[in-house]
Protein backbone atom coordinates (compact mmCIF):
# COMPACT_ATOMS: atom_id res chain seq x y z
CA UNK A 1 0.00 0.00 0.00
CA UNK A 2 0.99 3.23 -1.19
CA UNK A 3 0.72 6.20 1.19
CA UNK A 4 1.87 9.93 -0.40
CA UNK A 5 0.17 11.83 2.08
CA UNK A 6 1.71 12.02 5.80
CA UNK A 7 -1.29 10.24 7.34
CA UNK A 8 -0.94 7.42 8.44
CA UNK A 9 -3.51 4.42 7.09
CA UNK A 10 -6.12 2.84 9.41
CA UNK A 11 -4.07 -0.35 8.76
CA UNK A 12 -1.13 1.09 10.41
CA UNK A 13 -3.06 2.73 12.90
CA UNK A 14 -5.06 0.05 14.38
CA UNK A 15 -1.85 -1.87 14.58
CA UNK A 16 -0.10 0.57 16.63
CA UNK A 17 -3.06 1.14 19.01
CA UNK A 18 -3.02 -3.24 19.38
CA UNK A 19 0.44 -3.51 20.13
CA UNK A 20 0.04 -0.47 22.46
CA UNK A 21 -2.95 -1.51 24.35
CA UNK A 22 -1.54 -5.58 24.57
CA UNK A 23 1.73 -3.56 26.28
CA UNK A 24 -0.47 -2.04 28.82
CA UNK A 25 -2.38 -4.94 29.60
CA UNK A 26 0.43 -7.50 30.07
CA UNK A 27 1.55 -6.54 34.39
CA UNK A 28 5.06 -5.79 34.59
CA UNK A 29 5.60 -8.76 36.83
CA UNK A 30 4.33 -11.39 34.03
CA UNK A 31 6.18 -14.55 33.57
CA UNK A 32 8.25 -15.73 35.91
CA UNK A 33 9.56 -13.57 39.37
CA UNK A 34 12.40 -14.89 41.43
CA UNK A 35 12.73 -15.03 45.23
CA UNK A 36 15.56 -14.82 47.74
CA UNK A 37 15.51 -16.47 51.22
CA UNK A 38 17.80 -16.09 53.97
CA UNK A 39 20.01 -18.96 55.10
CA UNK A 40 18.02 -21.32 57.41
CA UNK A 41 19.67 -23.81 59.46
CA UNK A 42 17.28 -24.44 63.04
CA UNK A 43 17.09 -27.56 65.26
CA UNK A 44 19.33 -30.10 62.88
CA UNK A 45 17.08 -28.77 60.21
CA UNK A 46 18.63 -27.24 57.13
CA UNK A 47 16.77 -25.76 53.94
CA UNK A 48 18.32 -24.81 50.84
CA UNK A 49 16.77 -23.09 48.09
CA UNK A 50 17.19 -25.01 44.48
CA UNK A 51 14.42 -22.74 43.18
CA UNK A 52 11.84 -20.07 44.46
CA UNK A 53 9.66 -18.71 42.12
CA UNK A 54 6.50 -16.48 41.61
CA UNK A 55 4.39 -18.05 38.65
CA UNK A 56 0.44 -18.27 38.01
CA UNK A 57 -0.91 -16.30 41.01
CA UNK A 58 1.45 -18.92 43.25
CA UNK A 59 5.34 -18.98 44.73
CA UNK A 60 6.75 -22.50 43.92
CA UNK A 61 9.33 -23.44 46.67
CA UNK A 62 11.52 -26.17 45.53
CA UNK A 63 13.72 -27.06 48.92
CA UNK A 64 16.21 -29.55 49.64
CA UNK A 65 15.81 -30.37 53.59
CA UNK A 66 18.86 -31.68 55.03
CA UNK A 67 18.26 -33.77 58.41
CA UNK A 68 21.12 -32.73 61.03
CA UNK A 69 19.01 -34.05 63.83
CA UNK A 70 20.70 -37.24 63.94
CA UNK A 71 17.14 -38.91 64.19
CA UNK A 72 14.58 -39.59 61.41
CA UNK A 73 12.99 -36.45 60.61
CA UNK A 74 9.12 -36.90 58.96
CA UNK A 75 7.72 -34.38 57.00
CA UNK A 76 4.00 -33.82 56.95
CA UNK A 77 2.91 -31.53 54.06
CA UNK A 78 -0.66 -31.37 54.66
CA UNK A 79 0.41 -29.28 58.58
CA UNK A 80 2.70 -26.77 56.53
CA UNK A 81 1.11 -23.25 56.02
CA UNK A 82 1.37 -20.10 54.28
CA UNK A 83 1.21 -16.89 55.43
CA UNK A 84 0.78 -13.35 53.55
CA UNK A 85 2.25 -10.20 54.65
CA UNK A 86 -1.65 -9.21 55.14
CA UNK A 87 -1.36 -11.95 58.54
CA UNK A 88 -3.44 -14.28 56.35
CA UNK A 89 -3.20 -17.70 57.23
CA UNK A 90 -3.69 -20.61 54.57
CA UNK A 91 -2.96 -24.16 53.52
CA UNK A 92 -0.56 -24.82 51.11
CA UNK A 93 -1.65 -24.59 47.58
CA UNK A 94 -2.19 -28.25 46.48
CA UNK A 95 -1.25 -29.00 42.87
CA UNK A 96 -2.27 -31.39 40.65
CA UNK A 97 0.63 -34.08 41.87
CA UNK A 98 0.64 -32.51 45.21
CA UNK A 99 -2.58 -32.27 46.58
CA UNK A 100 -2.16 -36.38 47.65
CA UNK A 101 0.78 -35.86 49.55
CA UNK A 102 1.88 -38.42 52.66
CA UNK A 103 4.58 -37.80 55.20
CA UNK A 104 7.60 -38.68 54.18
CA UNK A 105 10.88 -39.73 56.44
CA UNK A 106 14.26 -38.72 55.88
CA UNK A 107 16.96 -40.54 57.77
CA UNK A 108 19.60 -39.12 59.83
CA UNK A 109 22.22 -37.46 57.83
CA UNK A 110 20.16 -37.22 54.66
CA UNK A 111 18.46 -34.94 52.69
CA UNK A 112 15.53 -34.94 50.49
CA UNK A 113 12.98 -32.19 48.05
CA UNK A 114 10.09 -30.59 49.32
CA UNK A 115 8.19 -28.93 47.11
CA UNK A 116 5.61 -26.54 48.34
CA UNK A 117 2.80 -23.96 46.42
CA UNK A 118 1.35 -20.91 48.68
CA UNK A 119 -1.28 -19.18 46.47
CA UNK A 120 -0.28 -15.29 46.65
CA UNK A 121 -2.37 -13.99 43.92
CA UNK A 122 -1.15 -12.21 40.58
CA UNK A 123 1.31 -9.71 42.51
CA UNK A 124 4.28 -11.38 43.87
CA UNK A 125 4.44 -10.52 47.43
CA UNK A 126 6.83 -11.28 50.72
CA UNK A 127 5.44 -15.09 52.13
CA UNK A 128 6.37 -17.03 55.15
CA UNK A 129 5.91 -20.51 54.94
CA UNK A 130 5.22 -21.89 58.35
CA UNK A 131 7.09 -24.60 59.94
CA UNK A 132 6.02 -24.81 63.00
CA UNK A 133 3.99 -28.02 62.45
CA UNK A 134 4.86 -30.64 59.99
CA UNK A 135 8.51 -31.55 60.54
CA UNK A 136 8.56 -34.12 63.14
CA UNK A 137 11.11 -36.19 64.91
CA UNK A 138 10.33 -38.84 67.80
CA UNK A 139 6.41 -37.92 67.77
CA UNK A 140 6.58 -34.87 68.44
CA UNK A 141 6.86 -31.20 65.83
CA UNK A 142 9.60 -29.49 66.07
CA UNK A 143 8.46 -25.23 66.81
CA UNK A 144 10.53 -24.27 63.77
CA UNK A 145 10.99 -20.51 62.95
CA UNK A 146 9.12 -19.36 59.91
CA UNK A 147 10.62 -19.63 55.88
CA UNK A 148 10.65 -16.04 54.80
CA UNK A 149 10.84 -15.68 51.00
CA UNK A 150 10.84 -11.64 48.87
CA UNK A 151 10.57 -11.10 45.19
CA UNK A 152 13.66 -10.06 43.71
CA UNK A 153 17.05 -11.81 43.55
CA UNK A 154 18.99 -13.08 40.96
CA UNK A 155 17.50 -15.97 38.32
Amino acid sequence: MKISTGIPSLRAVGLFAGLSVGAVAAPAWAGEISYTAAPYDSQGVQLNVAKIFHKSEKVWFRLIVINKTGRVLTIDKNQIQCQLPDGRVTTRAMGVFGKYAKPSSIAAGLSAELNIECLVGEVPQPVAVLLRQGFIVDGQSLPLPDYQASPGGPR
